[in-house]
């Protein structure tokens, strides 16, 4: 552009005379180049929905002559080369054998039994009935129909064959010529069944055929050309007439020319489609028009066609065109989505936002690349470069003197239509993310932003509205202005309001859950809608007499509750984006009923965005989406959605997962489907695999599947992808297999079903049933002969079991009244408690013990067992019997009904059933008040026996200890040394006796003392009797606890004296150190071990204990003697004397004892 016009300043200064030719030139030039711009912009920005396909997808050829559909939606195609059907997955190629394999394929038509028909180029007519190929017109005759046009069926079901040889009819599977009278002709180029007629074109003009006459319309009636190449009725009963040069309409038997007034003009037309809505297309050799509302819309390679001479066309079962063209086969989704090229800057960015402004200009913020804008024919981009403040752009506004303005990542920014330049106002929210704005009815400016709302005053002045207004959360999602001025504001934690009255908390005003708020919509009616990511839809509707709040999610038939926006159209309808698609709810039938009627878009019906963020309505209705993957309109005039499932097919049966000729086995095979019929299997044949497709050309990719084996499974297999289903071990029985499949997950399809037979072995014959059923009658009366002997047997045993129960009974009911009358009659209170420890029953005794009936108990006592007693632990008393399964027996008083007091022993008892679970508790409650007073008499008669004891064993004591003293007077008189001696080993077996008796009357107990502690103590008064030191001679003492009563105490008491002093006296020389080593310990409950050693020199080489004349030894074995008890004498190293012996006094009771 810049070179040209360069160019045009170069030729100004040029003469006259050379100008007008070059400018002329120039001119037009330029105009070329400027169209080819806005062209090549307006292609770039725009993408028709359409799938091209050609030899490298599978096709066996690129020129496509003709399409057609058949009942299972397979499309059947023929190509220059052979022919082919496509199941929207692949092409699947006729055998190289078959004969249409490899010829020009130039008609393919479908009949009313789904047989497929091929037309070829000089070798006749072919017919497929679902297994076998049959051939037509194959020969050389000159009457037979080589070379097909077309192939079109009447509504008495006869097949018509247009050809170059003439019009052929098949009846009764014979070929008959139809004779067209004075208007025979060759070069015959299609036959259609329209208004009740038959309309025949030809080279030479237009024949109508009945059966009684046939009329020719040529271009004297109004025909553009002679040549007529295509035919078409339409609902409305007219006939579109294609030519070589252009279209006509036959109506009312006139021919009316239209190509000047369709913008078609003198084109050459391959084929006519009229759809149910009369949109008419027109397929030329130049590209495709159509007809729609008495608009032209035009279809070439610019709008993605692979070529522009276009020689069939069809619209499949799904609403999806099929072009046949010069260059391959391509698919047209419709224009109900528009989706835009990703190599557009509207196609290949995230969008965030869109705007539609009032020029009907679209506007859309991505998350990358700035602001771009398309008016229909071209698009522009701004960035920063064009005076942004960020390129990503989190919302857009339309404000109300049609500024457009744009929430940035860096504050804010305005487009002004009158200098198309972008603008800078508040450099103070340039830090601030702008997630939302708004403009209200007064020019005031508002913000959303993270840290609250910034308000803009007409007068310049900035107001802010956070946490400090009102707001519970100040990261700002959504602003919305209603008719009344009230300001609507979104957060993650709900929806509030603003009006002149301040904040209001509309979540806690309605009790609705705090959930992150998006969208806020408002209806025709001025009710509100408020979208959110994780919660669907809130609706707030306004009533003349209340306010009602509802919800819309997944239980009320929403697809998906993650909301990124929502939107109200022309037509009052909700549009919802969400993460997998868009839905759209009629919005005024939801407000009448109640119902939702709703329609979901995605893949599987044209819709190709992903994570729709962003949604806006245009003037003309139309609702442009925006999405992670770009732009996307949806056309308003696009018409009622088909509600398509996909078409399922059972393509073959395999017997053990291997293909299998069924026919060979003598079966005989649908023609329309291929099976095998009646299929009867024997048992060994019964894994089976069954392969089956669903055919939706929409969406391919989109198809699952469902399947079960009815006698076989329970339900519905899991739904699955796999096209292939395999049984194993089918057990004999009648079967149905059974396929459905869907596209989108909610709609199926209608199930097929296939029924099939296995039959069980020989041995599971009828014959067999019956030798089975006699051998098994023969068997069993065996058995119940025998049985019924048993049984005979067992009843005379029970009945003697019976007869002995019985007696036992009668014995136990005896004992059972016995028991009943003592329990009734006898004195003790007998009570029983249920398991919930209540009372439940008493007897007689405990009115007679305490003087309450039973009414009176449970009125003025209570029920429980503690109400009934003064025990303080009988809580813990009764859950340790319950959990030790053991009686207790404890003792507490009693309160009367006169107010006294009585002692009662009670034996409480646990009873369990079977389960061991708790059933009854039964106490027994005994007067011991007698008892309990002679207890405490004798209590008091032992307190004055313990007492006297004590004093005897006190006065004993004493009067030893008086005798010590006596014998340490008498030794001061006495002079000899030996007499000494004696005086002093008296005084010591005295003392040991004194400190016996001292240790009784210090005790607790009277009949024993500790005999350990006694020993400790004894030692301590002989070491220092002696005036032994520790440091010289070392005592060590290892005494169990044991209790001697004074019988046993006092000789071993004295036999301890003894030993010690002996050892003290003679064990160890003088000046030598050594060790005293007394134990004594119990061997068993009546016996006792006494050892008494040292490591001194020891006892004389001849020393007999039994003859010796040693005082203390004598004493010694009198002592051991009285214990009942052995002495054993070691001297090695040493003395060690063991003396074991018994306790002396054994009471009769020990445990009493």
């Amino acid at each position: 552009m810049a070179a040209l016009l360069s160019l045009l300043t170069l030729i100004v200064p040029l003469k006259a005379k050379h100008l007008y030719f070059l400018r002329k030139y120039f001119y037009i030039s330029f105009l070329c180049a400027v169209c080819t711009l806005l062209s090549s912009i307006n292609s770039q920005a725009q993408q028709y929905n359409f799938t091209n396909f050609s030899v490298a997808d599978g096709l066996p050829n690129n020129r496509i002559n003709s399409i057609y559909q058949d009942e299972y939606g397979q499309l059947w195609i023929g190509t220059m080369f052979g022919a082919c059907h496509f199941d929207g997955y692949s092409f699947n190629l006729l055998d190289p054998d078959n004969a249409l394999a490899n010829n020009t394929i130039t008609a393919v038509f479908a009949d009313d039994n789904n047989q497929i028909w091929f037309g070829t180029n000089g070798k006749g007519v072919m017919r497929y009935n679902g297994s076998k190929y049959v051939k037509y017109f194959t020969d050389n005759k000159s009457q037979t129909a080589k070379t097909i046009t077309s192939i079109s069926q009447d509504k008495e079901g006869l097949i018509w064959i247009a050809s170059k040889e003439g019009v052929f009819r098949v009846v009764n599977d014979s070929v008959v010529r139809v004779d067209l009278g004075e208007y025979e002709t060759s070069n015959i180029n299609v036959i259609a069944h329209c208004l009740g007629k038959t309309f025949i074109g030809t080279n030479s003009g237009l024949l109508i055929w009945e059966p009684t006459k046939t009329i020719k319309y040529t271009t004297a009636n109004g025909l553009p050309s002679n040549t007529i190449t295509s035919l078409s009725e339409t609902s409305d009963s007219k006939v579109w007439i294609g030519t070589a040069r252009g279209i006509s309409q036959f109506h009312h038997d006139k021919i009316l020319n239209l190509y000047s007034t369709r913008n078609i003009g003198r084109k050459y037309i391959n084929s006519i489609l009229s759809e149910p809505n009369n949109t008419i297309w027109f397929c030329t050799n130049v590209g495709a028009y159509r007809l729609a509302n008495n608009k032209v819309q035009f279809f070439s390679t610019r709008q993605g066609l692979p070529s522009d001479n276009i020689l069939d066309l069809i619209q499949d079962i799904e609403g999806n065109y099929w072009f046949a063209t010069k260059n391959g086969l391509s698919k047209y989704a419709g224009d109900r989505f528009t989706t835009f090229a990703p190599n557009s800057s509207l196609g290949n960015n995230n969008i965030l936002c869109v705007v539609a402004d009032s020029s009907n200009a679209i506007w859309t913020g991505t998350r990358s690349n700035g602001v771009n804008y398309y008016d229909g024919k071209r698009t522009r981009n701004y960035t920063t470069r064009s005076g942004l403040n960020n390129n990503t752009i989190w919302s857009m506004h339309n404000g109300i003197d049609n500024k457009i303005w744009f929430g940035t990542s860096r504050g804010v920014n305005y487009y002004d239509p009158k200098t198309k330049r972008i603008y800078k106002p508040y450099k103070d929210l340039n830090s601030y993310v702008i997630h939302c704005i708004l403009q209200d009815n007064t020019g005031r400016m508002y913000f959303g932003t993270d840290d609250g709302i910034f308000v803009k005053n007409t007068d310049g002045s900035t107001a802010i509205i956070d946490s400090t207004s009102g707001l519970e959360n100040q990261k700002i999602r959504a602003l919305h202005e209603d008719h009344k001025g009230t300001l609507w504001i979104g957060t993650p934690k709900g929806v509030y309001t603003r009006d002149n009255d301040g904040i209001i908390n509309f979540n806690e005003l309605f009790d609705i859950p705090k959930v992150p708020i998006n969208t806020i919509a408002q209806d025709h009616e001025n009710n509100y809608v408020f979208s959110s990511y994780n919660f669907g839809i809130i609706v707030y509707r306004i009533r003349r007499t209340e306010q009602v709040i509802n919800f819309i999610n997944n239980t009320n038939g929403l697809n998906n509750i993650r909301i990124k926006s929502c939107n109200f159209d022309n037509n009052r309808n909700l549009w919802i984006g969400t993460n997998n698609g868009v839905d759209r709810i009629d919005w005024v039938s939801y407000l009448n009923t109640g119902q939702i009627s709703l329609t979901h878009f995605d893949k599987s019906n044209g819709y190709y965005g992903v994570e729709t963020n962003a949604s806006s309505t245009d003037p003309f209705g139309n609702v442009w989406f925006g999405s992670v993957n770009g732009l996307i309109r949806f056309n308003a005039q696009s018409g009622s959605l088909r509600k398509i499932t996909p078409q399922i097919k059972l393509n073959k049966i395999q017997l053990f997962l291997e293909d299998y000729s069924w026919e060979d086995e003598g079966y005989n095979i649908s023609p329309n489907t291929g099976l095998p019929q009646n299929l009867i299997l024997e048992h060994s044949k019964n894994y089976l695999s069954f392969d089956y497709s669903g055919i939706y050309l929409t969406a391919p990719d989109e198809v699952q599947y469902s399947f079960m084996l009815e006698g076989f499974d329970d339900d519905w297999a899991p739904i699955t992808r796999e096209s292939i289903a395999h049984y194993a071990n089918i057990s004999p029985g009648e079967y149905a297999f059974k396929i459905r499949a869907t596209a989108n997950g909610r709609d199926w399809s209608n199930p097929i079903s296939y029924s099939f037979e296995v039959t069980p072995p020989f041995w599971r014959s009828p014959v067999f049933y019956v030798i089975y059923a006699i051998l098994g009658f023969t068997i069993l009366t065996l058995i119940l002969r025998v049985r019924t002997r048993k049984l005979k047997q067992k009843q005379s045993e029970l009945q003697q079991k019976v007869d002995i129960r019985t007696k036992e009974l009668q014995s136990k009911n005896v004992e059972l009244a016995k028991l009943s009358l003592v329990a009734s009659k006898t004195d003790n209170a007998i009570l029983i408690f249920d398991n919930n420890k209540e009372l439940e029953w008493m007897n007689e005794g405990f009115t007679k013990l305490t003087g309450f009936t039973f009414d009176e108990v449970i009125s003025i006592r209570g029920k429980k067992i503690e109400d009934l007693t003064n025990h303080e632990s009988i809580n813990s008393i009764v859950d340790d019997c319950i959990k030790n399964h053991k009686s207790k027996i404890y003792e507490s008083k009693i309160a009367t009904k006169d107010g006294h007091e009585f002692w009662a022993s009670s034996t409480l008892t646990p009873i369990f059933d079977e389960r061991n679970n708790l059933k009854n508790i039964v106490v027994i409650d005994t007067d011991i008040t007698v008892r309990k007073i002679m207890e405490d008499q004798i209590k008091s008669s032992l307190t004055e026996r313990g007492i006297l004891l004590r004093e005897i064993h006190h006065r004993v004591k004493n009067n030893l200890q008086i005798i010590i003293s006596l014998f340490n007077l008498q030794s001061n008189y006495i002079a000899d040394d030996n007499a000494q001696a004696a005086l002093k080993e008296g005084q010591d077996r005295i003392k040991s006796m004194a400190l016996i008796h001292e240790h009784f009357y210090q005790s607790d107990g009277l009949s024993k003392i500790d005999f350990d502690d006694y020993i400790y103590k004894l030692t301590d008064n002989l070491f220092l009797s002696y005036g032994i030191d520790n440091s010289n001679v070392n005592l060590n003492v290892k005494a169990d606890a044991a209790s001697l009563d004074i019988d046993t105490a006092v000789p071993c008491g004295l036999i301890i004296n003894e030993l010690v002093s002996n050892a003290i006296k003679h064990a160890f020389l003088p000046g030598v150190k050594g060790e005293i080593m007394i134990e004594f310990k119990q061997t068993d409950p009546l016996n006792y071990q006494l050892i008494v050693s040292d490591n001194g020199r020891g006892l004389p080489e001849n020393f007999d204990f039994n003859n010796t004349d040693s005082l203390g030894m004598q004493l010694i074995a009198a002592l051991t003697d009285q214990l009942d008890g052995e002495v054993k004498i070691e001297s090695n190293n040493g003395t060690k004397i063991s003396i074991n012996f018994k306790n002396i006094y054994v009471p009769e009771n020990p445990v009493l004892a």
